[in-house]
Parts: structure tokens; C-alpha cells; sequence
């Protein structure tokens, strides 16, 4: 089965992100997802991270005030956003898990992978911008990186 990451960014001036955290990441429906389709990463907006990502991923403009909170999913083998999820959708438990679960169930089975490479003509990373390269590495730094940490808490 594949795996997405989903990276949550949160600024904590604003409640949303913090009851974003509280009601749905760090619910029993979210772990269950987590389980076996995402990996999650979550950081301030004051990391490099974010630089990185709204570099990368936003063409440089950061999220407005209105767009808090803020999550998004990316395909940790091309690199590619699969989607953003700003404000209301991000923050209103039913709405996120509904639009997420649908996503997740599209894009995590066995045969999606064959698919994309069918339709897709730049599968290949020497194929993408020096942009998209980096952001494929660091996706996959992401994905590597969580999945060492899951091994080390088993032990």
C-alpha cells in the first residue's frame, strides 16, 4: 500500500491551529488513518520547513491569516501536492475527515501508483525542475526520517 505525507504548519497566534491539533490530529480517527496510509509531520511556521515549503509548494507567498489553519498532502515519491487544506475545511473535524478519507481512499491503494505512471509522462526525478527535486528529497528525508523514528519507539 502507499503512503502520503500530510504536513500540518501551525501558527500559534491563532486558536484554530491549536483546537485543529486537539480535535482532529490528535484524534482516535486520525491515528487510525495514520496507522497504515500517512505520515504526518507538523511544524511552526517559524521553521525552515515552512520557508522551504511555501517556497516550493506556494511559489513563494506565505498563508494569509484567513487561511489558518492549514494542512496539506503530498506524494512522498514525486514530491507532487496532492492537496491543500486551508481554514474552515482544515478545522471543522467532519468536513477534514470526509474530503481526507475520500483522498486518502483515492490515492493510497495498490494500483495507484501504476496508473499515475501510465498517464504521467515526468515519473522519472531527472525529468522535474531542480525545485521539485529538492522538494522530492526532502519529502523523502521526511518519510525516511518518520519511518527510522516509528522503528526506534517499537524497540
Amino acid at each position: 500500500m502507499r503512503r502520503l505525507v500530510l504536513i500540518s504548519f501551525y501558527n500559534g497566534s491563532f486558536t484554530e491551529c491549536k483546537n485543529q491539533t486537539t480535535e482532529i490530529w490528535n484524534s482516535k480517527e486520525f491515528s487510525s488513518i495514520l496507522k497504515d496510509n500517512v505520515i504526518f509531520y507538523q511544524n511552526s511556521i517559524a521553521s525552515e520547513d515552512y520557508k522551504e515549503f511555501t517556497r516550493v509548494y506556494r511559489m513563494g507567498k506565505t498563508i494569509r491569516n484567513d487561511q489558518w489553519p492549514h494542512a496539506a498532502l503530498v506524494d512522498p515519491r514525486t514530491g507532487a501536492l496532492v492537496q491543500e487544506f486551508f481554514g474552515e475545511e482544515a478545522a471543522d473535524k467532519d468536513r477534514f475527515f470526509e474530503r481526507f478519507s475520500n483522498l486518502i481512499n483515492k490515492n493510497c491503494s495498490d494500483d495507484f501508483g501504476e496508473k499515475i505512471s501510465k498517464k504521467r509522462n515526468f515519473d522519472q526525478i531527472t525529468d522535474q525542475t531542480e525545485d521539485e527535486q529538492l522538494a522530492i528529497g526532502k519529502i523523502y528525508s521526511i518519510v525516511s526520517y518518520a519511518d527510522i523514528f516509528k522503528q526506534l519507539l517499537r524497540q
